[in-house]
């Protein structure tokens, strides 16, 4: 089948998120992070307290460190080739209006300026724009996320494994992959 729609979450499924993230907050702390656990959460995931966790994403923030997640490798080839195939991409994000131009430029960059790129805010429901553009293919990290998905009335949700547990909810009938490249159209 071709020319379908696909939405995939900007982080853990294309952009990673999480090694900048370490990466500023051992650069701001002048100490190397050992993951402590597997939670979502990155306060608990590195057992930081609570000022240091919050100094980091204020540090990460202040350094628009959002615009240095490099993109998976293999992420940016399937995407590639899901373009090549004729299906309509559309990145959606729980980003702020910033992050949001950051992460547009950042798509730009990388050759994928014709997909559509929807913030939602922080700690935003991405229900609303899955009921909506109604994609077959759905892509998350977090659990509550691919739970909005299937919600929405989404046919195939997967969640990104992202290197950590996808937070409260999981869901039995949602596969979990380690990359993109292993959803089977």
């Amino acid at each position: 089948m071709k020319g379908f729609k696909i939405a995939i979450s900007a982080n853990e499924a294309l952009f990673d998120f999480d090694s900048t993230w370490k990466r500023v907050a051992e650069e701001y702390l002048e100490r190397e992070l050992q993951i402590k656990s597997h939670h979502h959460n990155l306060m608990a995931r590195y057992q930081m307290t609570d000022a240091e966790y919050h100094s980091c994403w204020q540090i990460f923030n202040e350094r628009d460190a959002w615009r240095d997640c490099p993109v998976f490798p293999e992420a940016l080839e399937q995407v590639l080739q899901w373009q090549r195939e004729g299906h309509t991409l559309t990145v959606i994000s729980t980003d702020n209006q910033h992050t949001h131009e950051l992460r547009r430029a950042a798509m730009d960059a990388l050759g994928l300026d014709n997909i559509t790129l929807i913030t939602v805010g922080a700690r935003g429901s991405k229900f609303k724009i899955l009921k909506t553009i109604k994609p077959k293919i759905y892509v998350d990290e977090l659990w509550k996320h691919c739970r909005e998905a299937v919600d929405a009335g989404v046919p195939h949700v997967f969640r990104v494994a992202g290197g950590h547990d996808g937070g409260e909810g999981a869901m039995q009938d949602i596969q979990v992959i380690r990359d993109i490249r292993e959803i089977k159209k």
